[in-house]
């Protein structure tokens, strides 16, 4: 599979981007001013919709790590990044356009060329989006930095807040806005939903086996198939919890 082989950050993507595209804007308004000077009178070149059709994918350095992140399922992160290369295709269209309007004689119809622009450069302007995109990942623009897990969660009780280790614990258990955390012969109650906690902890060690628990695979011992659907898990402690079949995919990774 293709992977990125450099690192690069948003904040200088989108600068490099911004540079470059004024500096092809400026190239274009001379070799213009050069051409239309020789009318009489001189013609005048489109100084701001030139600069803005350059610059404006500079935005794709926010746009598509943006659309990336929305998901780690390749499912939704590809819909996620088509829709946002189809919003900025619309966008662009529609901003070139309204720059047309404000310069152009008050008879200009800006929906009719709007309309017009996304019939014949639509698909021009959507795929200079993915192209540039596939660019800005060759460029490792998602290879974010390593992921940083919880290493403690704290608990407070009454006035004291102590704090329990992740690894010792068993599994978590959705209760509404909390969590129940078991953790040997303990257990404790968070304020927190399971949602919340299940992107805080460490995908390697814990996985959401069902809508009320998160497991530590560390602490499973065995497993068996469950005749209403999905397994069950028995944990070292004894204890037994089900993977429900919406989640049974995850048995994969249990297994090693």
């Amino acid at each position: 599979m293709f992977k990125p082989f450099a690192k690069l950050s948003p904040k200088l993507a989108f600068k490099s981007m911004l540079a470059l595209g004024l500096v092809l804007a400026i190239a274009h308004i001379y070799k213009d001013w050069l051409i239309l000077r020789s009318y009489n009178p001189p013609l005048e070149p489109w100084y701001f919709l030139i600069t803005f059709q350059y610059s404006a994918f500079s935005l794709i350095a926010y746009l598509f790590p943006s659309s990336w992140r929305k998901s780690e399922k390749a499912g939704p992160r590809i819909f996620y990044i088509s829709v946002c290369a189809i919003l900025f295709t619309v966008g662009y269209a529609f901003v070139s356009n309204l720059i047309e309007w404000i310069y152009s004689p008050q008879d200009y119809q800006i929906g009719l060329s709007f309309v017009f622009t996304l019939q014949h450069s639509g698909i021009l302007i959507l795929s200079a989006y993915l192209i540039l995109s596939m660019l800005l990942y060759a460029l490792g623009i998602i290879r974010l930095a390593p992921a940083r897990y919880l290493d403690k969660i704290p608990h407070r009780h009454l006035n004291k807040t102590s704090f329990i280790d992740p690894n010792e614990v068993d599994w978590f258990e959705a209760n509404d806005n909390y969590v129940a955390i078991f953790s040997g012969d303990k257990n404790y109650l968070i304020r927190e939903t399971i949602n919340a906690l299940e992107k805080r902890l460490d995908p390697q060690i814990f996985q959401r086996i069902h809508r009320k628990y998160i497991v530590n695979i560390t602490k499973i011992s065995s497993f068996e198939t469950n005749p209403t659907g999905g397994y069950l898990l028995h944990l070292k402690g004894g204890k037994k919890l089900k993977l429900s079949k919406s989640y049974a995919h995850k048995i994969k990774m249990i297994k090693g």
